[in-house]
């Protein structure tokens, strides 16, 4: 028994740290301990010597164009594929969208941003990652991050649904009234939606994925509309970036406003 655990120890290790390196990290320690499930984390620790090329939640300007670098529904996915509801081409294709790294959309915007320095814009003005709380709720948490700077504009956003790219497995989920766990939780923040109604009247499979949270999710990115086109075309040349789109813009919204964000 020691000797499997042993063996299935220095796998895990291993793949981590090929994982790891990768992305240009490396494993530098850690410990044990026994519990009834098997499970993996990381504390991971980084230093930056230019501060100036960080991309934060707040930032963004009306007229932005919002990007996304991954499609949605890997929560839907998987609550089917606990029911035994979900085929095993679309839990495949979830599990190749979670373990496609963001390092690589992060190191283009990162180039992209060193690379105008001394303009009077760095053409990428704000990025997060999408995971438990939904496209909705991250879109908000950057929304509502620029009220928070002085100096900067309060802003909404406008989502056009047609543009976001979506899961085939979380479509098909919705369709049999599966959601996530946290769906409904996630849900509350229907209340910065301007049209809710009409949106889940219009999109009654789709709308419902917007709250659906992530695991590994894509990042979100607010961007210029000016080198906008240069940035998704350097996303799709990348493996596994097929579904980097332009999926709204960032437009104007009265300060500490409740609802900010529509979905056409």
């Amino acid at each position: 028994m020691e000797a499997i655990t042993e063996n299935t120890l220095i796998d895990m290790l291993s793949g981590a740290s090929d994982a790891l390196e990768a992305d240009g990290c490396s494993l530098s320690g850690g410990h044990t301990c026994e519990g009834v499930d098997l499970a993996l984390g990381f504390s991971v620790s980084s230093y930056v010597k230019d501060t100036s090329i960080l991309l934060r939640k707040s930032g963004g300007k009306v007229g932005d164009k919002i990007v996304l670098t991954k499609p949605l529904g890997i929560g839907s996915i998987f609550a089917a594929n606990m029911r035994y509801q979900c085929r095993g081409t679309y839990v495949s294709e979830a599990i190749a969208m979670m373990t496609c790294s963001n390092g690589p959309a992060s190191q283009v915007a990162v180039n992209i941003v060193q690379g105008r320095k001394g303009l009077n814009d760095t053409g990428i003005h704000a990025c997060t990652d999408i995971t438990g709380f939904g496209l909705i709720g991250h879109l908000l948490e950057m929304l509502l991050a620029n009220d928070s700077k002085e100096g900067l504009e309060s802003i909404g956003a406008t989502l056009h649904m047609d543009a976001i790219p979506f899961l085939s497995g979380a479509i098909d989920a919705t369709a049999n009234n599966i959601f996530s766990s946290l769906y409904k939780d996630n849900l509350r923040s229907k209340r910065a939606i301007r049209n809710h109604e009409m949106a889940m009247e219009a999109s009654q499979l789709k709308y419902p994925l917007l709250f659906d949270p992530q695991t590994s999710g894509g990042l979100l990115f607010f961007v210029s509309p000016e080198i906008c086109g240069d940035f998704i075309h350097q996303l799709l040349n990348i493996p596994g970036y097929q579904y980097s789109s332009i999926i709204g813009e960032i437009d104007a919204c009265e300060s500490k406003a409740i609802q900010r964000i529509t979905v056409a």
